[in-house]
């Protein structure tokens, strides 16, 4: 494995701070420190001084960042980014002469001998017309499509009518090591939520921020994403008086989002997803010791275990999300308790972990594939 080049690929931008950047940074990262050759692709994007600020990592000169445009808008139709790819994105693979390819956001790749070809699948949710014809044509280009939880796997298999030797179970990660936990006694009455489009269910929070207030007016609640339509909607439906107990934090870089993660109590995570993932915000929770009241139906079970490090709720029971988020705001004991297993957890969603599987699941066997052959 001498000299191996290894693309990371992101469909749109990869400097949008949101949980799959997070990813696609922390593995390059480890990967580089590791010796390999890293690039990273991406339709639009940003310098490494600009990267290295957003989502706080140490990109070294075995990283290298290309991007197909200088400048656009990352919510542009799916179309118009898969054209952009096949016109120029190919021609700039090509020239990098992969060992592996790892795609987030899928295109088919032609060519590209002696490369082993990888798609990552993060959830099954539909963005666009015509999303599952696609994704079935597509995915017959790859080697291998890596899913992040069991779940997923089982829903790719029916879905597209994969063979389930086709794919690969390998958790997303980030590096816990930049991440440093705070006590019980240094945090703020607080909860965060993370994520203001329509599927972060931002309402399902605020309604359940308002039961806990009948119960304790001091407490606050922590909101951080874009500012969209629905996020402007549903601030504009709450009561002054509560209004006056939520703080909009707008889009945090890395270490300031890391930072408020340190000082709440809980982050509630209501999102609404098909298949259950894994989803970034509860890993980051985690990784700051913060116990997490998550959805049962979008939170995969390998990372949420209710009751361990957190609760999985049925997200239309607002009344039970509040009875969990005042019962670990005033137990300080069952708060410990979940904020110790969060973190003991976390480890193994441990970027050095995934790059490991990485390496074993792909690396090794495309290696030991080319020398039976």
């Amino acid at each position: 494995m001498e000299n191996c080049n290894i693309i990371i690929t992101r469909l749109e931008t990869s400097a949008q701070p949101d949980g799959i950047n997070v990813f696609i940074w922390h593995l390059a990262e480890e990967l580089s420190n590791r010796g390999f050759k890293v690039a990273v692709v991406s339709a639009f994007g940003a310098d490494k001084h600009t990267i290295q600020e957003l989502f706080d990592v140490n990109l070294s000169e075995n990283i290298d960042i290309k991007v197909l445009a200088p400048r656009g808008d990352y919510r542009k139709s799916a179309f118009k980014f898969v054209t952009l790819w096949l016109m120029k994105g190919l021609k700039v693979l090509s020239k990098l002469s992969p060992n592996l390819i790892i795609m987030n956001g899928s295109i088919p790749i032609i060519g590209l001998k002696n490369c082993l070809k990888v798609t990552v699948n993060h959830d099954l949710e539909s963005r666009y017309r015509f999303q599952k014809q696609y994704e079935y044509m597509v995915y017959r280009f790859f080697d291998y499509i890596v899913t992040t939880t069991p779940e997923l796997k089982n829903a790719l298999i029916k879905k597209y009518r994969l063979q389930k030797e086709k794919i690969i179970i390998i958790p997303v990660g980030i590096n816990t090591r930049k991440y440093r936990y705070k006590g019980i006694n240094e945090r703020e009455n607080a909860i965060l939520h993370v994520g203001t489009r329509r599927s972060k269910n931002l309402e399902v929070t605020i309604r359940a921020f308002e039961y806990i207030l009948n119960c304790d007016p001091d407490v606050t609640l922590y909101i951080t994403g874009p500012q969209t339509e629905y996020l402007v909607h549903i601030l504009s439906k709450i009561d002054i008086g509560i209004r006056n107990k939520i703080r909009y934090l707008g889009v945090l870089p890395s270490n300031k989002l890391k930072d408020l993660y340190s000082r709440v109590k809980i982050t509630i995570v209501p999102s609404s997803y098909k298949v259950p993932v894994i989803s970034p915000t509860v890993l980051e929770s985690f990784a700051m010791g913060t116990p997490v009241i998550g959805s049962d139906k979008a939170i995969s079970k390998i990372l949420l275990i209710n009751g361990y490090n957190g609760y999985r709720v049925n997200i239309n029971l607002v009344n039970s999300i509040a009875t969990y988020a005042i019962k670990l705001l005033y137990d300080k004991n069952l708060w410990k308790k979940l904020s110790y297993n969060a973190l003991k957890h976390v480890k193994y969603f441990d970027i050095r972990c995934v790059v490991d599987e990485y390496i074993k699941k792909l690396l090794l066997r495309k290696y030991y594939e080319k020398r039976i052959h």
